[in-house]
């Protein structure tokens, strides 16, 4: 689950819950375009983070995008 920079500052180093957030709309797994937009503003970290959770094919596929 991602936020904003502000409430993931205000959040910390907590489960929402236990500082009183809660989500606006339930998580869920992102969309292969989404990715690709993402993609083009990756750091290193974040590819290795693709690859590890997704497969290497994937991130080769959204580099070719």
């Amino acid at each position: 689950m991602t936020a904003c920079r502000s409430c993931n500052a205000r959040k910390g180093n907590h489960l929402p819950e236990e500082v009183g957030m809660h989500p606006i709309r339930a998580p869920g797994e992102p969309h292969l375009v989404h990715l690709a937009w993402a993609v083009r503003r990756l750091t290193p970290i974040q590819a290795r983070y693709i690859r590890l959770f997704y497969g290497r094919e994937v991130l080769e596929e959204l580099r070719a995008l």
